[in-house]
Formats: C-alpha cells, structure tokens, sequence
C-alpha cells in the first residue's frame, strides 16, 4: 500500500512539476514580446508607436513582476525537483533506510575530518 500512495505522490508531484514549468514558458516568451516590442519602439516614429497600441499590438507587461515571478516559479521547479526519486538531496521518497544511510556516512566522512 506505501508504494501506491508513494506512486500517487510521485505522479502529483510531476503534475505540479508540468504545471509550473508551463507557467515559467509562459512568463519567457512574454518577456521575449516585450524585448521585441521595446526595440520596435526605439526603431518607430511617435505616431506609429501610438497608432499600434491604440490598435493593442504593442500592449505593456510589468517586467519587474514578471521576472519576479518567473524566480518564484523557478524557485518553487527547483524544490519540487529535491523531491523527486533519485535527486542527490533529501527526498521524502526516499525510504527510512536511504536516508540512515546517508546520515551514517555523513558522521563517519565528519569523524575522519576531526582527526
């Protein structure tokens, strides 16, 4: 049965994964836009500029709370990647024996430091 509920964590795990790294895509390219629309801008007369707003073409993102939410996501990609089955770092998939294990090596590797 704790395999199957750690099977079903797992998969929760990777949906959550998919659905960040999508929101992340998401966030580039709108950043990738507006770059493209910043140098149309410097390139355009005055009258163009206005003239493809008003039409909503080139249109404004907030760039600071874009790439501020673009670190969240990918701070939050990077928690859910130590999560995962086989990460270097403590996983909760992990079982009891892995990580006492771990935990033992640590003591012996920091025993022989102090010599």
């Amino acid at each position: 049965m704790r395999e199957i509920d750690l099977a079903v964590y797992a998969d929760a795990l990777a949906g959550e994964s998919a659905a960040l790294s999508a929101r992340a895509e998401r966030i580039r390219s709108k950043l990738r836009q507006a770059k493209i629309e910043r140098r149309a801008r410097n390139d355009l007369t005055a009258a163009t500029v206005d003239r493809l707003a008003s039409l909503g073409l080139l249109g404004g993102i907030d760039e600071r709370a874009a790439h501020a939410e673009l670190r969240e996501l990918e701070d939050s990609l990077a928690a859910l990647e130590s999560c995962r089955p086989g990460s270097k770092r403590n996983s909760p998939l992990r079982t009891r024996r892995d990580r006492d294990q771990q935990a033992r090596r640590r003591r012996r590797r920091r025993g022989r430091n102090q010599r």
